[in-house]
């Protein structure tokens, strides 16, 4: 992940799940800031689904749901691909969520 992306992801709790992984729990803001680094130009609002123009595809009308409540979420309605806030990241990135 790049600096920006983890500035806006600094948890706010970060409980022990066992065998040293941690949970985050992430505020709507915290979210919608790391969506809006990701969708530059684009203005997020703070509710909690938000139809903005997908990150990966040219496009002049929104065709992505980023939801901005539990761990960040996004839907991709025109290639169907969906996921967490973590899973967009490594779509994003071209990385492996490890």
């Amino acid at each position: 992940m790049t600096a920006a992306a983890v500035t806006a992801l600094r948890p706010e709790t970060a409980a022990p799940l066992g065998r040293g992984r941690r949970s985050m729990q992430l505020s709507r803001e915290q979210i919608r800031a790391y969506f809006e680094r990701r969708h530059p130009g684009q203005r997020i609002p703070l509710r909690k689904k938000v139809p903005v123009r997908c990150a990966f595809h040219s496009e002049d009308n929104p065709s992505c749901t980023l939801f901005l409540d539990g761990n960040g979420g996004f839907n991709r309605h025109a290639c169907g691909a969906k996921g967490n806030l973590f899973q967009f990241e490594a779509r994003f990135s071209s990385c492996s969520l490890d």
